[in-house]
């Protein structure tokens, strides 16, 4: 990405594709996932990430590509103001209101507080990621369909016992979404230990994990696995 020309055709691909997409292409290089300098700009045997950084900040100012600060608060203040207005945050304060002992009503508002940060920066995470799945693979489909003619693109996926959480929910999407047929000209291959032995059978890192991976294999779909 960092010719313009790609920008700008991926750009256009998105602004016809998912236009609800497009004010957050900055997460591109917010999250650093592709590279908007290239080889000649930056070379790291030579230089360091904050160099890389400090370059691509450069070279994206006053664009949508560059790093928005700014969006992901605004993210993260709906999030908390929609909680904060919830029947189940109120209920919590009403219970607070009713503890008569001022210091046992400071430490549990104190522990309530930082509870609901939690849980709103889980639902900001989430947030976050589902937008950051769609792009990476409307990047995935774009890219398929400029090599398509001659390179189709297909994602093999070794060990699927050894996924962790962002790899895992970016697997599943990508899953769900080549079987409904939401984006075209990429393929699926996945392959894991065996599920129906015992001896074999691998130790997710959530248990739920188990049941997800069944489904997926279970599925009438073109995907491969196994």
């Amino acid at each position: 990405f960092y010719l313009e020309k790609n920008r700008k055709s991926f750009e256009s691909y998105i602004s016809k594709r998912r236009p609800d997409l497009q004010e957050w292409l900055f997460l591109l290089s917010y999250f650093d996932l592709v590279t908007f300098v290239s080889p000649k700009e930056y070379n790291p045997a030579k230089m360091i990430p904050k160099e890389k950084k400090d370059l691509t900040a450069m070279k994206l100012r006053g664009t949508h590509w560059a790093r928005n600060e700014k969006a992901v608060r605004e993210i993260k203040d709906k999030i908390e103001r929609r909680m904060q207005n919830s029947q189940e945050i109120q209920k919590l304060r009403n219970r607070l209101d009713e503890i008569k002992d001022d210091e046992e009503r400071k430490i549990k508002e104190k522990n309530f507080q930082a509870d609901l940060r939690k849980k709103a920066e889980g639902k900001v995470d989430k947030k976050i990621g589902n937008l950051v799945y769609d792009i990476v693979l409307c990047l995935l489909e774009w890219g398929g369909g400029k090599l398509s003619a001659t390179k189709p693109i297909v994602v093999v996926i070794d060990g699927l016992q050894w996924l962790r959480c962002w790899d895992w929910s970016l697997t599943r999407r990508l899953f769900v979404m080549l079987n409904e047929k939401i984006i075209k000209h990429v393929g699926l291959f996945i392959s894991a230990t065996p599920m129906d032995n015992t001896k074999y059978r691998p130790h997710y890192i959530k248990g739920f994990y188990e049941q997800q991976y069944k489904q997926m294999r279970d599925a009438e779909d073109t995907t491969v696995i196994a």
